[in-house]
């Protein structure tokens, strides 16, 4: 899902466009908490490196808002150019919000690709995941082995374990005593 907030390719909805701008809010709210967090402990002053954390945060939101904005021209039909119309003095915000926010996009196929939900879309990630899954068999392979070597060592040391201690434990009828301390 956070794919989607990230890149300049493919076209995304309006309920993504609206959850990125959401994602968009609760990530400043955690820069301001962070900062006012590094005033207060330094007295009420905010020095260069409290100010580092709260200036990546908002690059961080820099780059979602202008992915998601030419992501939602790109379902409008739209270049992604088209986000520079933001930095119109008094209408291009309000521009920018109505058409991303309130407008449907084109129905099927454009240019930018099939739309969001679409079939096409759907068999298009799975054939990425088959890809991705195709690239790890070999890593997972590895990791099977591994692990199943790891289950065979302590399985031998825990037999190993149980041997000396029911051999150096023999008790009344060759039975083991219990050996208090140990499990």
């Amino acid at each position: 899902m956070l794919g989607q907030f990230f890149g300049f390719e493919g076209r995304i909805g309006r309920g993504t466009w609206w959850l990125g701008q959401l994602l968009i809010v609760l990530i400043l709210c955690v820069g301001i908490a962070i900062l006012g967090l590094s005033m207060r402990a330094k007295d009420h002053s905010a020095s260069g490196t409290s100010m580092i954390p709260l200036v990546l945060l908002y690059l961080l939101c820099v780059v979602i808002n202008v992915s998601t904005g030419v992501k939602r021209y790109h379902d409008r039909g739209k270049s992604g150019w088209w986000f520079f119309m933001v930095f119109l003095p008094l209408i291009g915000g309000i521009w920018q919000l109505i058409e991303l926010g309130f407008c449907s996009g084109t129905d099927g196929d454009n240019d930018y690709g099939p739309p969001p939900g679409s079939a096409a879309r759907r068999a298009g990630l799975d054939n990425e995941i088959a890809g991705m899954a195709a690239g790890s068999g070999a890593m997972a392979k590895l990791d099977d082995n591994y692990m199943a070597e790891y289950a065979r060592k302590i399985a031998l040391q825990r037999a190993e374990a149980q041997n000396r201690d029911t051999s150096s434990a023999s008790g009344f009828g060759g039975q083991a005593r219990p050996v208090f301390g140990k499990r």
